[in-house]
């Protein structure tokens, strides 16, 4: 089998896959809490942005469904999360959408080029930006469900996948903690 070598560290790719799998994460947070906020009686009752997925509309419905709605300090952090993740989601495209090249003068950087309205757009990132964008990113996934800082006072007790799998004895779970003997 011939294989393309991505040009890409460990690291990128690790980072990479996690920012792309936090933001569906995020998506999927702000999908649900409008669907909630809406109160629709069946999917046919959503407004078209949200039966067809289109993201920044689903946020913007979300933003006056939710965002604008909470009060106190739920509503000052959800608030917080929305000004993040619109500074954010010009990364993210950028990244799942953009076309990868490494720079041949600084190998520690590769450069994302794309079209946008017309324009060829590139943006240049490290491996460390990699990184803080993907923490960024895990904290807003954080405070989208739990504004008030308190996994168990948001609604009701939280349990993950790790920890479901773990309790069930489902051998996914050696998969899903972190490895620290290297024999493994």
């Amino acid at each position: 089998m011939q294989l393309l070598d991505l040009e890409l560290s460990e690291r990128e790719f690790y980072f990479i896959g996690r920012i792309v799998a936090a933001w569906g994460a995020l998506e999927s947070e702000i999908f649900m809490q409008t669907v909630q906020a809406l109160h629709p009686n069946s999917l046919d009752d959503l407004p078209a942005a949200m039966n067809n997925l289109q993201p920044s509309r689903v946020r913007e419905l979300w933003k006056v469904h939710v965002v604008d709605k909470a009060s106190g300090k739920r509503r000052e952090v959800l608030l917080e999360q929305h000004e993040k993740i619109e500074t954010l989601s010009e990364d993210r495209h950028a990244i799942v959408h953009g076309m990868w090249e490494y720079s041949k003068s600084e190998l520690e950087k590769i450069a994302v080029w794309r079209v946008r309205k017309g324009d060829l757009e590139k943006k240049v990132f490290t491996a460390d930006a990699l990184e803080n964008i993907s923490l960024a990113v895990d904290q807003i996934n954080y405070y989208l469900r739990f504004p008030l800082d308190n996994p168990f006072e948001s609604s009701g007790s939280f349990m993950g996948r790790r920890m479901r799998a773990t309790l069930a004895g489902h051998p996914v779970h050696k998969e899903l903690w972190p490895r620290t003997d290297p024999q493994e």
